[in-house]
C-alpha cells in the first residue's frame, strides 16, 4: 500500500526500490509508523491484557526484532524501554473526558493573576497572615529538569522542596510539578487560617491550569489539590511573576532548581508525559530507519545523494513535470542509455555524444555536450566566464540539494529527455 503511494508522489519508475521511494517521498517505512502507534497505546493501556498482548507481538516483531514466543507484556515493556532509552516506570496519559470538572466549578477552583504582577511580589518581607511560596524549573542542555520550591524564613530563603526529573521531561512539565509540590507542602504544614500564595514565572502553566478542558493528568491533580485545600475555607492563589527581574523569591527558586538539575537524584516516581514519549520514540524510530538506510543493499545511488533520512519531500516548489524528472534522476532511473539498456529498451549503454557509458552521473557531471551549461551557470560562475569559480566540479549531491544547482540539473535533464525516444515503465 505504501509503495503505491510513494510511486504516486514521486512519479518515478516502478522498478525503483521501496527503500529509495520511502526516502525520496519522506515517508517512514510503514512498519515503523505502526510501531509508533502501537508503542504509544502499549504504554498507556493497562487494563486490556489481550490488546497489550497483540501490541507486544507487533512491537517485538518490528522494532525489537525478536522472537514472539513466551514473551509477557512486562518483558516487552522493559525491552522497549531499553531500546528507546526510556524510563521503565511508565508513561503518563490524559485523564478521561468524564473526569473533566463541570464549568460551574471553574470560578471557585483557582484564582490566578497571570496578566498582572502584584506590587507585593517585589516586597521581600512575607505577610504574617499568608504563606508565600516561589516555584521554578530549570533544564540543563540535553539533560534532566530540576524543580524547586522556596519560602522565606527568618529573612533567609529556604528550599522546602527540590526534585530532579528524568531528562525526557520538559521545563513546562517541571513548572507544573513545582506548583503541585508547593501545594502539597502548603497543605501539610500550614494552619487553616493562613492564605496560600504560590508564585511562578510560568504563564503557560497558569493558563493550562485555568483551562477547564485541559486533560493533562498533572494539571488535573493540581486542580483537584486546590479544590481540596479550599474546602475547609483556606484561600489559595496562584500568581504570575516576571522571571529574571530581580525578585528575590524568584531568583532563589531559579538557583535552587538549577542546583537540583545538576546535583539532585532523579525521582523515579515521575512519569513522562505521553506527548514527550511520542516525540522521543519518533526520534528513536528515525535513528532505526537511518541505520537501515545506511546499511541497506538497495538504493545506493540515491544514498550518495540523500544519506540522511527525514520526513520531508525532497523536491518542492517545482512543476509536476520538473519534479518527476528530478525524482527519476535521483533514484537512478532516469532514461539514460545505461538504464534503458538494463531494462532492454536500448541496444547500447553508450552515450550518443561521447560514446562513454551513459549513467546519470555521467550525464549530470561529465558529458561534454552539457559542458557549456555547467561552464556558464551562475551558481558555478557567479562573476561570469572570466571570474573565479565557486566549484569547478560540483558533486552529484549538490546537483540535487543546492537550490542554485537544481535549475542547472533541470536544464540538463530537459535537454536530454527531448532526445530520448518515447519510453514507458
Amino acid at each position: 500500500v505504501q509503495r503505491l503511494a510513494c510511486l504516486g508522489i514521486t512519479g518515478t519508475s516502478k522498478t525503483t526500490a521501496t527503500a529509495t521511494l520511502n526516502v525520496l517521498a519522506g515517508l517512514k517505512p510503514l512498519e515503523y509508523t505502526v510501531a509508533e502507534r502501537a508503542a504509544s497505546q502499549f504504554f498507556t493501556i493497562e487494563t486490556d491484557e489481550d490488546l497489550r498482548a497483540r501490541l507486544s507481538w507487533h512491537l517485538t516483531l518490528t522494532v525489537l526484532k525478536g522472537k514472539t514466543k513466551h514473551r509477557s507484556s512486562v518483558e516487552v515493556a522493559n525491552d522497549l524501554a531499553d531500546w528507546a532509552n526510556l524510563p521503565a516506570w511508565g508513561i503518563q496519559s490524559k485523564i478521561p473526558v468524564s473526569e473533566i470538572e463541570h464549568p460551574a466549578i471553574e470560578a471557585n477552583l483557582v484564582g490566578t493573576d497571570e496578566d498582572t504582577q502584584e506590587d507585593s511580589a517585589l516586597d521581600t518581607d512575607p505577610q504574617p497572615d499568608r504563606l508565600e511560596l516561589y516555584t521554578d524549573a530549570s533544564k540543563t542542555k540535553d539533560g534532566p529538569v530540576g524543580i524547586a520550591v522556596v519560602r522565606k524564613q527568618d529573612n533567609i530563603w529556604t528550599t522546602v522542596c527540590e526534585r530532579k526529573l528524568p531528562s525526557l521531561n520538559t521545563v513546562f512539565r517541571g513548572e507544573l510539578l513545582a506548583i503541585e509540590a508547593a501545594l502539597d507542602y502548603a497543605e501539610e504544614r500550614v494552619r487553616n487560617e493562613y492564605a496560600i500564595v504560590v508564585k511562578t514565572d510560568s504563564k503557560s502553566g497558569l493558563m493550562a491550569i485555568k483551562d477547564r478542558t485541559n486533560r493533562d493528568s498533572t494539571v488535573a491533580r493540581i486542580r483537584r489539590k486546590i479544590r481540596e485545600i479550599t474546602e475547609p475555607g483556606r484561600d489559595v492563589r496562584l500568581q504570575w511573576v516576571r522571571g529574571h527581574e530581580g525578585i528575590e523569591g524568584n531568583e532563589a527558586a531559579d538557583a535552587a532548581a538549577k542546583t537540583a538539575a545538576r546535583e539532585g537524584r532523579i525521582s523515579e516516581d515521575i512519569y513522562i508525559s505521553k506527548q514527550v514519549f511520542k516525540s522521543h520514540f519518533r526520534k528513536e524510530v528515525l535513528k532505526c530507519w537511518q541505520a537501515e538506510w545506511k546499511t541497506g543493499s538497495t538504493g545506493r545511488f540515491t544514498y550518495e545523494i540523500f544519506p540522511e533520512v527525514d520526513t520531508q519531500l525532497k523536491f518542492q516548489g517545482y512543476s509536476t513535470y520538473d519534479t518527476k524528472l528530478l525524482y527519476r534522476a535521483a533514484s537512478g532511473h532516469f532514461p539514460v542509455n545505461a538504464f534503458l539498456n538494463k531494462i532492454h529498451r536500448s541496444p547500447t549503454d553508450q552515450c550518443p555524444f561521447c560514446y562513454l557509458r551513459e549513467t546519470t552521473t555521467h550525464l549530470m557531471l561529465k558529458c561534454p555536450r552539457f559542458q557549456w551549461m555547467r561552464h556558464r551557470h551562475k551558481a558555478l560562475h557567479p562573476f561570469g566566464d572570466a571570474g573565479p569559480t565557486v566549484e569547478e566540479h560540483p558533486t552529484l549531491r549538490k546537483m540535487f540539494t543546492d537550490p542554485g544547482l537544481i535549475s542547472l540539473s533541470l536544464d540538463i535533464l530537459r535537454t536530454r529527455i527531448d532526445t530520448t525516444k518515447p519510453w514507458a515503465d
